[in-house]
Parts: C-alpha cells; structure tokens; sequence
C-alpha cells in the first residue's frame, strides 16, 4: 500500500469502517510511514476535539457522522493539496460542529455556557504535561515492585464504574467489561498540578489466570508512552491500537470519544488482545 492509497483510507479507518484486511494495511503502512502517521495523528485530533463538544450536549444520532463525512470530503478534494485541505476543512468542521450545536441544540443555553464548549488542546500541548505512563504503572501497578512515587496519590472509592467516576474526575470514563473477567476495585489517582486519572482493577472469575488487569483512564495526551516502544496494531473489532511492554507486563492503549484507556497485565499479550477486542 502506497502513500495515497493509504490517505484515501485514513479517515474511513478512523471511524472503523474498514474490514480488517484494509484497517491492517492501514496500520500496517503508517507505522512505517512518519508524514502518513503524522495525518493519522492530525485526523484523530480532530476526532477528539469534535467528541469534547458533542460530549457537552448530545445531538442527533447522526451528527457526528455527518460531520466526519464532510471532512472525508474535504480530505479527498484535491489528492494533491491533501495536507491543506485536511486543515481547512478540519478548522472548517470544529467550526461547523460549534456552529451547528449552539443554534441547533444549544438554544437554551447561556451565552457563558456555548462559549465553554471549546475543542480540547491538541495532542502537542497536552504532552508537554503529560503523566509517563511508565512511572505510574511502576510505582501504584498492581503488579509492579515500584520505586514508588509520592506524587501520585490514590484514593480507592469501592467497586465503582464509569457512571459514579465521571462526576468525581471531570471527564469521560468509559463503562468497560471484559470476558470472564469482573470489576473488583476502582481508584482515583491524582498526579498534581490538578491532573487526575483513574484505574479500574479486574480480576478473572474462571481461574484460567490468578492474575489481575489494571486499567487506566484518562483525558486524551494526558498519559505518555515516550519510554516504550508500542507497536501500532488493529484489533479484531477493527479498532487501532496500540501495543508494547511496561516492564514485564503486556500493554495495550487505546484512544476514543476524548478519553484514552491504558490496560496493563502480566497475562500474555495475545489474551489481553482478545479480551480487550471482545469487550462490551
């Protein structure tokens, strides 16, 4: 697959729209590709962005497609231009959903309260205040033998989930079940210089493995894996992920909806890639 075939493929992708023979391609040629990776990374911004807003008011159940749509659109005008297009119609679509949402959804709302509906920072300025995830997973890990770093601090709050955490860390946090595996205790960990992040432990109720998976939640760019090598990978249900090792445990991260969500197990890397891949 070559550069322009890749292009052409990007967006689709982002919606997980491909067949997994496409979206491995996809993955396949950006890993190895830095001007392709670096749209990749653009097109997910912006996804990201448009998610922050929409989490903010709810609209149709089309919206967002309508909205990614017209981006495509404007990726695939001019194969020539593509770096320029893809900015003027991404700028082009943050403004229409902005647009869009305060005259059609957002009627009722303050004029204070439309103008707080502002896409997250891009990728680039939240990693300069990034959490390496490296040291998180080292020094509050379930697994992991430490040093341990007093900056985090951990507060666990009993078997909650993504409903009852919301409200208390001021993001997103995705409702996650994973096969034959049961939630057995959640956390807040705050990071100073008020960044905060939550873990969900699950433990196996079959007892094919005695050990437990830690899953972290956070904003998007708020968690950095500059220390690890991740190797990009696509997932069964033809979601992009991306794999590696923290320590002696397998990692795997994804990216969605404004939130990113990190698991970290000593179980082999192929059964977390089900699990994760299977759950609901």
């Amino acid at each position: 697959m070559n550069c322009e075939q890749a292009r052409e493929l990007l967006g689709p992708a982002s919606d997980n729209e491909l067949a997994n023979e496409s979206a491995a391609m996809v993955a396949g040629h950006i890993e190895k590709c830095a001007q392709c990776q670096e749209e990749w990374d653009q097109i997910l911004s912006v996804r990201s962005g448009i998610g922050d807003i929409l989490a903010k008011q709810k609209p149709s159940d089309d919206f967002e497609k309508r909205i990614i749509s017209a981006l495509h659109k404007d990726q695939q005008a001019d194969k020539v231009k593509y770096m320029s297009t893809f900015f003027i119609g991404a700028a082009a679509t943050v403004l229409l959903v902005s647009l869009a949402l305060s005259s059609s959804y957002l009627t009722d709302q303050s004029p204070e309260q439309i103008q707080s509906l502002k896409p997250a920072p891009n990728k680039g300025a939240q990693v300069a205040n990034a959490i390496a995830a490296e040291n998180l997973v080292a020094s509050i890990g379930h697994h992991s033998s430490g040093p341990e770093d007093p900056s985090f601090v951990v507060d666990y709050v009993g078997k909650k989930d993504a409903s009852d955490l919301a409200p208390k860390v001021g993001f997103a946090v995705q409702k996650i079940q994973l096969p034959n595996y049961v939630l057995f205790g959640s956390d807040i960990v705050k990071a100073g210089q008020g960044k905060t992040l939550v873990r969900m432990c699950y433990n196996c109720t079959d007892g094919s493995s005695t050990d437990c998976i830690d899953c972290y939640q956070a904003p998007t760019g708020l968690l950095s894996l500059k220390k690890t090598s991740m190797q990009q990978i696509v997932l069964e249900n033809g979601q992009v992920a991306s794999l590696g090792k923290l320590g002696n445990q397998s990692a795997l991260l994804l990216s969605s909806k404004g939130s990113e969500v990190l698991f970290v197990s000593p179980i082999s890397s192929e059964k977390l890639i089900k699990l994760v891949a299977a759950r609901s």
